[in-house]
């Protein structure tokens, strides 16, 4: 399975990190604590070398990600979170939210983001 990541990877110059994963894992100042970088899980497990995770899938399903923005601010304020960021994962992408719900990493930003939320990760 990793054999087939690495030769579909988007990276040119090291196929073990996908972009995306790699330009949020860098903004969390955690990319280089990981081999690999091309799934969800190897993102999130980067990130706890760092930092506490917690998953919030359970309270956001069925969002998207312009529907998320003002979700994630109420429930950081609403809970009184130490908030950093939220890794947020879409089909095949990943990117990274403020704890206000403004985007800090996306590499591939739209106007209008209509894509469908898979996984919600808190980072505190």
């Amino acid at each position: 399975m990793r054999y087939n990541w690495i030769n579909d990877s988007n990276n040119p110059d090291n196929p073990n990190k996908n972009l995306c994963a790699l330009a949020v894992t860098k903004a969390l100042n955690v990319d280089a604590k990981v081999r690999y970088l091309h799934t969800i899980d190897d993102v999130v497990r980067a990130t706890k070398t760092r930092y506490k995770v917690a998953s919030k899938t359970r309270e956001l399903i069925g969002a998207t990600v312009d529907t998320i923005r003002t979700k994630l601010a109420q429930m950081t304020q609403q809970n009184e979170l130490d908030a950093i960021a939220y890794v947020i994962h879409l089909d095949e992408h990943v990117i990274l939210l403020s704890a206000d719900g403004d985007t800090l990493v996306d590499t591939d930003p739209r106007n209008k983001d209509n894509r469908k939320i898979l996984d919600v990760f808190l980072v505190y």
